[in-house]
């Protein structure tokens, strides 16, 4: 058999695992409000269960290709169910499992790791209140001691953060005036780290986003991920590359919710005795919100080509997340449009696909950064 053909039996598996978690269990638990701790854990423990977490490291493992591109299909999927899910899978396979399965050089590293592929909660503790789009003004500082290194500091908007059983910590080495990153593997139960509960944001409801901080956490020396040979500044900016280039799923899949649900309504709602599909405003907005869905699929797909062939840079990355960001927030809001009054009504949910599509604009560095990105290259 071909590795082609590998490749497709193996994703069409994934396809209908997939599906069966998102019908099964995702179903079950409201995209519109926070979950609870417990609820939270079970859908993740679900998932791993169901094998989701990791699959770009299985498909490695296995010696296939696209890996990437099912994990992109993943987000995009339960996206269009749950967008607040869908993020906080992305922060915990793209964020946390990616660099952690690529660059983990220790025993300490692959033991965390395994943790994460069989349902533990993970998340990457990169932004600070005064260190957000600007990261080298953090100041979480890893000085090292006898016995590794001691970390103080406080992270915040951090996505899994109240339920975290590991992270991915940024921090300067020794003094949060050099331009020194160290990245670390972090297990929360470790005496020092305080997990805030759950923040209260506008949307975004069932993916929770906390502080953390810590008091002296004392931290082996095998925790470290950089090495000399992989600075943490290419585990960074690979991983804010690969980010970007995985949000756009979550847009894409806010997208086929609008598109689909707004199709559904106006063929069903009449008013002077037709379906008010059939007024050309009507058609307008559906014409837009179709192309718009259409060409971010293609602009997002041909950023995973390059990153399948190594040709993936930080303007690509950034410009195929800002298109894709401005696009879903742009039909989210024709979606609205489209179901008039229904869609301003909570029950409606339009709304909140509204409200979660605004997270993509600020989100993995905001739209402005995007366009800096691009423009000074």
């Amino acid at each position: 058999m071909s590795t082609l053909a590998q490749d497709n039996s193996t994703c069409d598996l994934i396809q209908k695992t997939l599906n069966r978690f998102l019908h099964s269990v995702l179903a079950q638990h409201p995209m519109d409000r926070s979950l609870s701790e417990s609820c939270f854990r079970n859908v993740w423990k679900s998932l791993a269960d169901h094998g989701l977490h990791g699959v770009a490291q299985q498909f490695a493992q296995a010696g296939l290709d696209c890996p990437h591109r099912v994990v992109w299909d993943i987000i995009r999927s339960i996206s269009t169910v749950n967008p607040g899910i869908g993020l906080s899978y992305l922060a915990h396979n793209v964020l946390t499992v990616q660099p952690i399965a690529q660059y983990g050089h220790t025993i300490y590293h692959k033991r965390l790791l395994a943790r994460l592929m069989s349902g533990d909660i993970g998340g990457c503790a990169i932004s600070e209140s005064q260190a957000g789009s600007d990261i080298m003004s953090m100041r979480t500082t890893a000085k090292p001691h006898a016995q590794g290194y001691v970390l103080d500091g406080e992270k915040i908007w951090i996505t899994n953060a109240p339920f975290a059983d590991v992270l991915l910590v940024y921090a300067k080495i020794a003094t949060p005036d050099t331009r020194e990153l160290g990245v670390f593997v972090i297990d929360t139960k470790q005496s020092g780290v305080d997990l805030s509960l759950p923040m209260t944001k506008i949307g975004m409801h069932p993916s929770p986003t906390g502080i953390v901080r810590f008091d002296s956490v004392l931290l082996p020396a095998e925790s470290r991920l950089d090495t000399a040979d992989v600075s943490s500044k290419r585990i960074l900016f690979q991983q804010l590359d690969y980010e970007r280039l995985m949000l756009a799923a979550g847009c894409c899949g806010i997208m086929d919710w609008c598109v689909d649900t707004s199709q559904r309504y106006t063929s069903t709602r009449v008013q002077f005795s037709q379906a008010i599909n059939r007024f050309q405003f009507i058609q307008g907005h559906l014409a837009d919100m179709y192309t718009s869905q259409q060409s971010s699929s293609a602009y997002a797909h041909a950023g995973l080509s390059k990153m399948a062939r190594k040709e993936l840079d930080q303007r690509y990355a950034a410009s195929v997340y800002l298109f894709c960001a401005e696009q879903a927030l742009a039909v989210a809001d024709l979606c609205v449009q489209c179901l008039g009054a229904t869609g301003y009504m909570q029950e409606s949910l339009a709304g909140q696909y509204y409200l979660d599509s605004k997270l993509y604009t600020i989100g993995g560095g905001t739209t402005e950064i995007r366009r800096w990105i691009i423009g000074r290259e």
